[in-house]
């Protein structure tokens, strides 16, 4: 790996040297370059050393989990999300040994493997904005600028930095941890008293924390040139060793301002929320039949089994799985009498609880047994025995295909339409719901022609976009804990319904789609929804 010749210097002598060494430290009288680096609070010995460490104290890394360039056969960088999994022996490039480590910053400062990085947790000490608005990214940087110090923060504190290609990055950093979802509240106001709402600009980390933030300090795989810190009044850009040099100068702020200004935007919205209007008369719904046929009865089988022997996908999931999916399998299916469905039931739970996927106590836990045995066990006489209508209304019709209106691509509106059926058919009283990918997939439209990869961009702009929010548990792939979903829509309180539609597993979610249009709308009306 090719190292730039950058220089550290020297704070007695202000001489500049490729690193500190144990000669230098004894020409100024100390016995060992420790006791020099100590007597000066010196923690590094190059450049590359000092700017890891400052990137750290920066930005809360999650070193699990983490964005890597690689070149292909063609010379093209190709991107990774990389995972930490100690031990695995995956040769897959997704699959790591080891955690985000050292050598993973000195290659991105070669400009080798760039890197980029996600908010550990869920709160964050540092924000971006990410510019990339092409020929208007100065001006829209310079307004971002200008509007944080409008708002209260010194241009000294304000960090803007060339991505090497034709955006930018603006950011803040904090001595206190804030919310990933305070942090965008702040980003869209700051965005917003900029006038660039609609502009191509994002921010990191956000609300699910599903993107990466590209770290400065390298050079861009198209271009070549550097992604060093800027003048925040010129945008000129600093060379190399000055960008290094400027990064050891960045200082964290207190969080007072940031908070000013999510009060100012809470405060805003609450102004312009419109004033409470009158009870809504019922709304136009219909009615879809057969929910149950989200999963034929050999899934459902299939799901039964792999719940005893492979366990829950996620905590939260017990009750719903012994009510829903193991008592119908194991009286229907198996033949088990009361005691033997109560004994399989209790067994699972002892074993789930030694797992850690089960937080509720064990005595709760048989007493929920034990009265699903007693007032429930009797009514199974099917495995589809809890199989739940659901009633779609206009204003959730309007709500998806809205998606269209707001640039979403019809992969989204078909992903938000797909979610809004499964949290009917399965969500807690919270909203929430599990959704695995093969089950959103098989509702989708055409899912052959869906990649894995597109629907998650597409999830990934729903998110952005104020439509759902999800959460992917830690080791979700390994342990098989499923996403948690909610979507943010209102709910009707009361519902007219127009007509059923008998849903069967010769439909697809697009199509089912078009029936339920067909009974909430007039011919002429459903040219408009544009469903195609």
């Amino acid at each position: 790996m090719k190292m730039s010749q950058l220089y550290v210097t020297c704070p007695v002598t202000g001489e500049r040297m490729e690193r500190f060494t144990k000669e230098h430290a004894q020409k100024l009288g100390f016995p060992s370059l420790s006791k020099y680096r100590k007597a000066y609070n010196l923690d590094y010995l190059t450049v590359y050393q000092r700017s890891r460490s400052h990137l750290k104290r920066l930005y809360n890394v999650d070193f699990k989990r983490w964005v890597v360039g690689y070149r292909d056969s063609d010379g093209e960088m190709r991107y990774v999300t990389k995972i930490y999994e100690p031990g695995t022996t995956s040769t897959a490039r997704a699959a790591s040994r080891f955690p985000l480590g050292d050598s993973n910053f000195n290659a991105h400062f070669a400009g080798v493997h760039p890197l980029a990085i996600f908010a550990f947790g869920t709160h964050a000490r540092y924000f971006g904005f990410d510019v990339d608005s092409k020929e208007q990214a100065p001006t829209h940087t310079l307004k971002i600028v200008q509007t944080l110090v409008a708002e209260g923060f010194s241009r000294h504190d304000i960090h803007v930095s060339f991505s090497g290609g034709k955006g930018y990055h603006v950011e803040l950093f904090t001595a206190q941890h804030l919310s990933f979802a305070d942090w965008v509240t702040f980003g869209r106001y700051i965005i917003g008293k900029a006038g660039l709402t609609g502009e191509p600009i994002e921010f990191r980390p956000t609300i699910n924390n599903s993107h990466a933030l590209k770290m400065p300090l390298t050079k861009h795989p198209k271009t070549g040139r550097f992604a060093g810190y800027c003048d925040n009044q010129t945008l000129e850009v600093l060379d190399e060793q000055q960008s290094h040099d400027y990064l050891a100068t960045i200082q964290q702020i207190d969080v007072d301002p940031v908070l000013a200004v999510i009060d100012r935007a809470k405060t805003a919205k609450t102004a312009t929320k419109p004033a409470a209007k009158p009870d809504k008369p019922k709304q136009k719904a219909v009615r879809v039949r057969e929910v149950g046929l989200f999963k034929t009865t050999a899934e459902k089988k299939e799901t039964a089994v792999k719940l005893l022997s492979e366990g829950l996908p996620g905590t939260g999931t017990r009750w719903k799985a012994m009510r829903n999916v193991l008592i119908p399998y194991l009286k229907i299916e198996q033949g088990c009498d009361e005691r033997e469905t109560r004994e399989i039931l209790v067994n699972f739970c002892r074993r789930e609880h030694e797992a850690r996927r089960i937080t509720t106590p064990l005595d709760k836990c048989e007493r929920e047994i034990d009265d699903l045995i007693k007032n429930y066990y009797p009514l199974v006489d099917g495995v589809y025995s809890n199989v739940r209508d659901v009633e779609i209304t206009r204003s959730e019709v309007e709500w998806v295909v809205g998606v269209i209106e707001q640039d979403g691509s019809r992969t989204a509106r078909d992903l938000l339409w797909a979610l809004l059926l499964l949290k009917k058919a399965y969500a807690n009283k919270k909203g929430e719901f599990f959704a695995a990918r093969a089950t959103v997939q098989k509702l989708l439209a055409k899912p052959r022609k869906i990649s894995p990869v597109t629907i998650q961009k597409s999830r990934d702009w729903l998110a952005e976009n104020g439509y759902i929010e999800f959460t992917v548990p830690d080791n979700s792939f390994r342990e098989r804990r499923a996403t948690t979903y909610k979507l943010l829509n209102e709910e009707a309180t009361e519902t007219e319904i127009l007509g059923q539609v008998q849903f069967d597993e010769e439909l697809d979610s697009r199509a089912l789609l078009k029936e339920v249009t067909k009974h909430l709308y007039a011919s002429h009306e459903l040219k408009k929804l544009k469903l195609a």
